[in-house]
């Protein structure tokens, strides 16, 4: 019996295809390589970007669409303005404030410990 060396395999380059089109028909009419690697549409009219891919489970092909959308929080450059600093400040203020109480409410507590004698008792 024979002994035959295993020649190494290797990997293949994966190779993706990006293709621009102009509306979704468009991309549906193209056909989806059945060796299972995605292909990748952008239709920058719509700013959407469309995956389509063989799925050998099924044997259909699958589209994934994927929409750009507009941030929803607030640029910084609107933050910051004056009156948002003075809101800031009353806001801080009003912090202090607390933890001033709170510092004088902890002095008092201190104090009536001291004089009933149980923070320094033997």
């Amino acid at each position: 019996m024979q002994n035959y060396l295993q020649q190494p395999q290797f990997a293949r380059p994966m190779f993706y295809k990006a293709l621009p089109i102009a509306n979704e028909a468009e991309m549906n009419n193209y056909t989806v390589d059945f060796n299972g690697m995605p292909t990748y549409f952008h239709n920058q009219a719509t700013n959407e970007i469309f995956v389509r891919q063989f799925d050998f489970r099924t044997g259909l092909t699958t589209t994934q669409k994927f929409v750009k959308s507009e941030p929803t929080s607030t640029p910084v450059n609107e933050i910051k303005t004056e009156n948002n600093i003075d809101l800031y400040k009353e806001e801080l203020d009003a912090i202090y404030g607390k933890i001033d109480g709170l510092q004088e409410a902890i002095k008092k507590l201190n104090k009536s410990d001291d004089i009933k004698g149980v923070k320094n008792a033997k």
